[in-house]
């Protein structure tokens, strides 16, 4: 199934550099397995901190789950990108802006990833985003943190 939604979601993107780089991230990231399991059963809205060009989305989507999804990202080309492959492949309840979370979050209530940017924050903003992020997030169904310990 892996390899099927890796050559689904690589196809819309140019150049063999950016599907390569989209198939083998979809075929070998176990976060996305990993946040696919913790919210399978939820219709929470999802903030998607550091989306990307969006591939946590559209892994999701692929994977039979809709609710809405927010991706945010610092790097506009990006941006760009993500919403231009939301329409190729026609998802729907996505959205993704250009935002860079060291100033702060929008408004959001349900759960909240954040994926492959903490190492470009130093210690204090890392503390500062996730005390933001923990604000958002709704208890419930898949209110904790994947791969969070008790």
């Amino acid at each position: 199934m892996t390899a099927a939604i890796a050559k689904k979601l690589s196809a819309p993107f140019p150049g063999i550099w950016a599907r390569s780089y989209v198939s083998s991230k979809v075929k070998t990231d176990p976060l996305y397995g990993a946040v696919y399991e913790e919210l399978r059963e939820t219709g929470m809205p999802l903030l998607d901190l550091g989306c990307g060009m969006g591939l946590l989305a559209f892994y999701l989507r692929e994977r039979g789950l809709h609710f809405p999804v927010h991706g945010l990202d610092y790097d506009p080309r990006k941006i760009e990108e993500a919403r231009r492959v939301t329409g190729a492949l026609e998802h729907r309840g996505l959205s993704f802006d250009t935002h860079d979370a060291r100033t702060g979050l929008p408004e959001h209530a349900g759960n909240v990833s954040i994926l492959d940017i903490m190492q470009f924050f130093t210690p204090q903003e890392q503390e500062a985003l996730l005390d933001l992020a923990a604000e958002r997030v709704l208890p419930g169904e898949a209110g904790d943190p994947v791969g969070a310990q008790g």
